[in-house]
């Protein structure tokens, strides 16, 4: 459980510095399904790591950036249905 936990927790930090590299060199909008996707799985899997080696300090710093995460979700699904109705 120990290594399939680590191997998860370097999927989930190389999957957060590949958004941010696709954000900075303009492959992906801020505002994509993409970009938005991955910051919410790969914190979500960084929440799950850090609960498991007890880094609380980690832990708190995943939830507000998933929370963020999830408003851009929520934001970029409202932009969507508003394209469809009209």
């Amino acid at each position: 459980m120990n290594t399939f936990l680590n191997i998860l927790g370097y999927i989930a930090a190389a999957a957060l510095v590949w958004a941010y590299f696709c954000i900075t060199t303009g492959r992906w909008k801020n505002t994509s399904l993409a970009y938005q996707g991955t910051n919410f799985f790969a914190t979500a899997l960084l929440i799950i790591y850090g609960v498991y080696k007890t880094a609380w300090a980690n832990v708190l710093l995943n939830t507000f950036w998933i929370a963020v995460a999830v408003i851009g979700l929520y934001a970029w699904n409202r932009k969507r249905r508003q394209k469809s109705e009209q």
